[in-house]
């Protein structure tokens, strides 16, 4: 059967080398968002730690910073996890375009009319 030969020889490569793209270059950079915000958090923090004190100017609460801290964290995080999503649905697409391809099924014992 021709379409079965299809299935085993071009469709189910096809989707297996797909997925292998995928969970090996595509997908890891957003497989722990939540560490990676609390990086972004955290290196913040370190940073505007770091600097001087101001001498004469206003002194920076370091509450605030841990809220701005905090803040850039959950930015991160949401646009993180929005670009996973849209990520996932563009290879979604992308598999339904390889099944688009699929020749249709051969006919069995039909007769034309």
């Amino acid at each position: 059967m021709i379409h079965s030969d299809y299935l085993t020889g071009v469709f189910i490569p096809q989707v297996t080398q797909f997925d292998k793209m995928f969970s090996e270059t595509v997908f890891p950079p957003f497989a722990d968002p939540e560490a990676r915000a609390n990086k972004v958090a955290q290196d913040y923090w370190d940073q505007k730690m770091s600097e001087p004190v101001a001498e004469f100017g206003r002194d920076e609460d370091p509450g605030d910073v841990a809220d701005a801290a905090h803040q850039k964290s959950i930015d991160f995080y949401e646009t993180m996890t929005a670009m996973h999503h849209t990520v996932v649905n563009l290879f979604t697409a992308g598999v339904f375009h390889l099944s688009w391809r699929l020749p249709p099924p051969p006919s069995r014992g039909r007769r034309s009319a």
